[in-house]
């Protein structure tokens, strides 16, 4: 911070203030195994007010998103979403070139409306930032590729649901990894089971078991109590 005072790079100045709040509220985040602390809103408002002053739009944007997400994580939902709908305001006009969070930064914002079951929205926002994913970087985002499967599966879009898991899927199996690849068929079972087939819902069910058994039990029991309603019938 110093030095960049020195040399009079306002922005970097900026940018600098900005990334020891983040760091600082990251590191608590991770010594006290929580995951923020709302007392980091004020010192980021501080860095913003001089952003804001100084007209620097990249760094107001990422302040402001950085900011909502903290409100956010301390349920303090209604100033969360203020700030993210704001940063978005701002960066959803910018090039992946020129604002290299972009999809990132997209992906998290469309979260907060699927966090409020607001599928249709949510889907909207995340084909937005899965236009913008690079290719690359897809094999490591398959978390984000299954939630658009999953914003159509709740809007009752089956087809469309499974085009986007068969795409994470073949991430996962690409990337092998096996959980995830479970995690997607279950998923896929779920629409088959939504239309009464069980001819590709059950195969799909005990993959999701055997690749699921002692590593992520909440989906594991939720595949093995559908096949359970399914032979017990």
């Amino acid at each position: 911070i110093l030095w960049a005072k020195g040399k009079d790079d306002r922005q970097l100045e900026f940018l600098m203030k900005f990334y020891y709040v983040k760091a600082s509220e990251e590191k608590f985040r991770h010594n006290g195994k929580v995951k923020s602390d709302i007392t980091y809103c004020p010192r980021y408002k501080v860095v913003l007010a001089e952003s804001e002053a100084q007209n620097l739009q990249y760094l107001t944007a990422e302040i402001k998103h950085r900011l909502g997400e903290s409100y956010f994580k301390n349920h303090a939902y209604t100033q969360g979403l203020e700030y993210l709908m704001s940063a978005y305001s701002i960066y959803r006009n910018y090039k992946p070139s020129d604002f290299p969070h972009l999809w990132d930064f997209i992906f998290e914002y469309g979260a907060k409306y699927y966090y409020f079951n607001d599928f249709r929205s949510a889907k909207d926002i995340f084909l937005t930032a899965y236009k913008l994913m690079p290719d690359s970087m897809r094999q490591f985002r398959i978390s984000n590729i299954n939630t658009i499967g999953l914003c159509y599966a709740n809007l009752d879009a089956g087809d469309s649901a499974l085009y986007y898991y068969n795409v994470a899927i073949n991430y996962a199996n690409a990337s092998t990894n096996a959980l995830w690849a479970g995690i997607i068929k279950g998923n896929q079972a779920a629409v088959f089971l939504s239309r009464g087939d069980y001819k590709h819902a059950v195969p799909l069910l005990e993959q999701n078991v055997a690749s699921s058994r002692g590593r992520d039990y909440g989906d594991c029991a939720q595949s093995l109590a559908s096949l359970a309603k399914f032979y017990s019938n």
